[in-house]
């Protein structure tokens, strides 16, 4: 729904959908670019700490760049 700030009565029942952002943040890209400088078991290491932290947005990263080696 999509409310009106200024005067909520005239509020439109519509539903408003946001496009997620798809931009990488350069934090992001930093970390992607450091993999590349890291040896096998280093990313095989940070790989097992990503997946037991749950944290499988950057475990999948990780095995990309483990992947293309």
């Amino acid at each position: 729904m999509k409310i009106n700030p200024e005067d909520p009565e005239k509020s439109d029942d519509t539903l408003v959908f946001e496009e997620a952002s798809m931009d990488t943040s350069s934090e992001d890209l930093e970390k992607e670019d450091s993999y590349k400088n890291l040896s096998l078991a280093e990313l095989e290491d940070l790989l097992q700490k990503a997946v037991s932290d749950e944290n499988y947005e950057v475990a999948a990263k990780i095995r990309d760049e483990i992947s293309k080696r």
